[in-house]
């Protein structure tokens, strides 16, 4: 996460002075977390697929997610498909579909090559327990293929929501942002990154952290939210 979010950061440095979309920046770095997370970062080479091609497939599922389906609400429609959501849904399912198998069948190849395995992300603790066979709701190969779905979607588009709200408010109020370069330059100086040391568990360090009246609410969920 470190890493990634110097590299967010760098990146926007170097748009000084420029516009940009900053939606396409967030949900890239929220993406890149949380697949470093959930599956590793070994996926995202010329030889598999590029973090690119995943990006425009989580952005497909979250447009197609929230799109006005004439045949939901009126379902003698529903076999016309008129507006080709439901060829598009299942066409992104497949594509879906066959890069969550690359990934399962990667890790349990992985798996199966070490004596003593030890899970490394998301995806091998998901495979461990689904081998348990105490485990009071059988995780079948689906299930583990929609906790992955989740987990990328989830939280890749809850965290950039919120990050992109809080710049927005920033934005709006340049008191705010001089206040918390008098906290950062205070509390973290000009040398070095802020780190999660910087901010205590109660926010005493940072007004901008606990959200006081007047200076940014939304931050102390963004705070917790960086926390989880």
């Amino acid at each position: 996460r470190v890493e990634e979010r110097q590299t967010l950061i760098s990146q926007l440095n170097s748009l000084a002075g420029k516009p940009f979309f900053l939606k396409d920046h967030l949900s890239r770095f929220s993406l890149c977390s949380m697949t470093r997370m959930v599956l590793s970062n070994k996926y995202f080479g010329e030889s598999t697929v590029r973090i690119e091609d995943l990006q425009r497939l989580v952005d497909q599922w979250f447009l197609l997610n929230g799109a006005f389906n004439n045949g939901d609400w009126i379902p003698w429609l529903s076999f016309l498909d008129l507006q080709g959501y439901v060829k598009q849904m299942k066409a992104l399912k497949r594509t879906f579909d066959k890069f969550h198998n690359i990934v399962l069948d990667d890790h349990r190849a992985k798996k199966n090559e070490e004596n003593n395995f030890v899970p490394k992300d998301m995806v091998d603790v998901l495979l461990k327990m689904a081998e348990d066979p105490n485990l009071e709701v059988k995780l079948t190969n689906d299930c583990v293929k929609g906790l992955m779905q989740d987990l990328l979607t989830g939280g890749t588009d809850s965290l950039t929501a919120a990050v992109q709200c809080a710049f927005q408010e920033l934005l709006r109020q340049p008191r705010v942002i001089e206040k918390a370069t008098e906290e950062l330059d205070r509390v973290v100086g000009k040398e070095r990154w802020v780190e999660e040391k910087d901010i205590d568990m109660d926010g005493h360090n940072f007004a901008l952290a606990r959200g006081e009246r007047g200076v940014l609410a939304i931050a102390l969920d963004l705070r917790l939210s960086e926390q989880r």
